[in-house]
């Protein structure tokens, strides 16, 4: 009774150590392929104060990054619209221009890099005196790249010859200025260089940036002898009023 019971016990220990000797030899290191995306979910460029006959067309640069390794050559990105479905109501609609208004030049992620950029030329077509002008663009897949999360391989673009007031506004409201207006925005990309407030941006230079604006507002009213005022918006003619 005890040789048997102690023989099943040395066989079973037996069968299992094969078994994890067979899965372990199994086992292969899974290598993905590298990942594109856009790094925002939509962006704009604006002809604020150019009519067509003054500026024809400019080009939008937006963000690509890719998740995987680098390489030690140019790796080119392309991207096509995506057109609505029949039926969708004017106000949802993603791509409102018509394919001679804009041109996808497409991108590149140059050797050793692991950030890109892509391009799309916009045209000041003469519906912009009346509307603004959108498009969706959604990337493609390709020798050198697989495509990212769904979310993060389209993005929406729009051109204007005003200012849009940007998606962070809530946050540049809460460090610049609180009240909107095309002028404040305009500033803000005068001191910052930046149209929109990236995600990973702290409160440090949040505030840094804050009180670069007011100083830059507090200068102009010192050499021009009268305050900064809001252009329009709900505070139109009344004193742009800087939070730091």
């Amino acid at each position: 009774m005890f040789t048997r019971k102690y023989t099943i016990r040395g066989l079973l220990i037996l069968a299992t150590l094969t078994l994890f000797s067979c899965q372990k030899e199994g086992l292969v290191e899974y290598h993905g392929g590298d990942c594109i995306s856009f790094q925002k979910h939509s962006s704009f460029l604006s002809f604020l104060g150019y009519t067509s006959e003054v500026v024809l067309k400019d080009t939008l640069a937006v963000d690509l990054a890719v998740a995987g390794d680098k390489a030690d050559y140019d790796r080119y990105v392309s991207a096509i619209a995506v057109e609505d479905e029949a039926g969708t109501k004017d106000s949802d609609r993603k791509t409102t221009a018509k394919s001679d208004e804009y041109r996808i030049l497409g991108g590149v992620v140059k050797a050793g890099e692991i950030y890109g950029k892509f391009e799309i030329e916009f045209l000041n077509s003469e519906r912009l005196a009346t509307e603004d002008l959108k498009v969706r663009i959604a990337l493609q897949p390709s020798e050198d790249f697989e495509l990212g999360l769904a979310e993060n391989t389209e993005i929406d673009l729009s051109w204007t010859r005003k200012l849009l007031q940007p998606k962070t506004w809530y946050t540049m409201a809460k460090y610049f200025c609180s009240t909107y207006s095309t002028r404040v925005y305009q500033t803000i990309i005068t001191v910052t260089g930046l149209d929109e407030i990236p995600d990973d941006m702290s409160r440090e230079e949040l505030r840094v940036w804050g009180r670069k604006f007011g100083d830059y507002v507090r200068k102009y009213e010192e050499d021009n002898g009268k305050p900064m005022l809001h252009d329009d918006g709900v505070g139109a003619g009344t004193i742009i009023i800087p939070l730091l």
